[in-house]
Formats: structure tokens, sequence, C-alpha cells
């Protein structure tokens, strides 16, 4: 079975978070990948867009992981830019 991947962004407070976890406690099949999480795990200190393009492929392979294990990915991103959040 296929799982669609869940995107939840947006500003700093506004309950990206909280929603996620709300969210994969309500959908077993799926996990809380949070962005903030994988610059850690990666040793990423301070937010840079020259470290987007590492970060992103991590969440990539965290993503196929999943999917390697019939489980769906709830992505947790914040928008901290104003450019990123203009469609």
């Amino acid at each position: 079975m296929s799982y669609p991947i869940i995107l939840s962004c947006g500003l700093s407070g506004a309950g990206k978070t909280f929603n996620s976890f709300y969210l994969e406690k309500g959908l077993p099949n799926y996990k809380v990948i949070g962005i903030g999480a994988v610059r850690k795990e990666l040793g990423i200190k301070n937010w840079s867009r020259k470290d987007t393009p590492v970060v992103i492929s991590e969440v990539i392979k965290k993503i196929e992981a999943l999917h390697k294990t019939n489980m769906g990915a709830v992505i947790d991103a914040n928008m901290r830019s104003s450019d990123l959040r203009q469609f």
C-alpha cells in the first residue's frame, strides 16, 4: 500500500509540530520527520540555506525508508524565510 506524504509547514509557533504528532498518533502507519530534528542529527547547529540540499537529501532517505516498511511520513517543516512562504 502507498501512503501520501503529509507536509505540515508554516511559521514558528503555528502548531505544526503539535499537529504533526497528533496526526502520527491518529494515523498508526505514519511517522513524523521533523526538519529541525534532521538538522540536529546531521550536526547542523545554525540555519543556513547552504545546508538545505543536505537536509532535504536526508529527509528523502527517511521517507524512502518508511515507504519500504509500508509507512507514511508527516514532514514537520518551518518556513523561516518570507521568500519561502511565497507562491
